[in-house]
């Protein structure tokens, strides 16, 4: 038996999986959809989130349960996912990423995503005057975050949006050859504004033996093509 862990990104929460967790739900599998430090529901203040305490966070969930895990994870939380595998490495059955950053040994997240040449990501984002947070610009959101979903999703979407801690931006992840050995999937989205389809392809190629599958839809195919995106993730098997 596995267990699922889904990781969200930047500036979201748990909630992202929504539409997914009517699906795991009614095929009977064991899943969890938490909320990193200071995302969703987790009142962790701005100030304290780190990249540790997402991993620490992640690391928590694996330790409570014998199965063998699938990190499922999106854009930044491919970070997140990776450092976790690197340190649970043995109880890790293989690591999902959706539009996600892989990162190599001492990567940032800032550092990687200063690599996409083509995101719109940056002209999205509002950037607090100390440097403490990033949010993203709601008036932009739909075209950085949102193409291809509904209105009711882009609304559902924007309201919940949080922001953004750079902390855990800046601080670089420890990876070994032990990391490599994991298996790896990559979902690509191909009109993605926030990871750049250009980029995507850049970073699955960095790392050998990553097994891709493609969807067509912009950064959040947990909501315009979430039927498509949990058949992929259940027949990664």
């Amino acid at each position: 038996m596995k267990k699922y862990i889904f990781i969200h990104g930047a500036c979201q929460g748990g909630w992202v999986w929504y539409k997914l967790e009517e699906l795991l739900k009614s095929n009977n599998i064991d899943y969890e959809t938490p909320d990193l430090p200071g995302h969703g529901n987790d009142k962790t203040p701005l100030n304290e989130i780190t990249l540790d305490k997402y991993v620490e966070s992640i690391r928590n969930i694996i330790n409570k349960t014998d199965k063998k895990i699938v990190l499922v994870a999106h854009s930044m939380g491919g970070f997140v996912a990776s450092q976790v595998a690197e340190l649970e490495n043995n109880k890790i059955d293989k690591i999902i990423y959706i539009a996600s950053l892989i990162p190599k040994n001492n990567e940032t997240i800032s550092g990687m995503l200063k690599m996409d040449k083509t995101s719109k990501l940056m002209q999205g984002s509002i950037f607090s005057e100390d440097r403490l947070f990033v949010k993203l610009d709601l008036s932009k959101s739909n075209e950085v975050l949102y193409n291809n979903c509904s209105e009711e999703d882009i609304k559902f979407g924007k309201s919940k949006l949080c922001k953004q801690s750079l902390l855990p931006f800046i601080s670089p992840v420890k990876l070994t050859k032990e990391f490599e050995k994991i298996p790896k999937y990559y979902i690509k989205t191909l009109y993605d504004n926030s990871v750049s389809i250009e980029f995507q392809n850049e970073i699955c190629n960095r790392y050998e033996n990553v097994i891709t599958k493609e969807i067509k839809s912009g950064h959040s195919p947990f909501f315009s093509n979430y039927l498509e995106l949990f058949d992929i993730i259940i027949k990664y098997n």
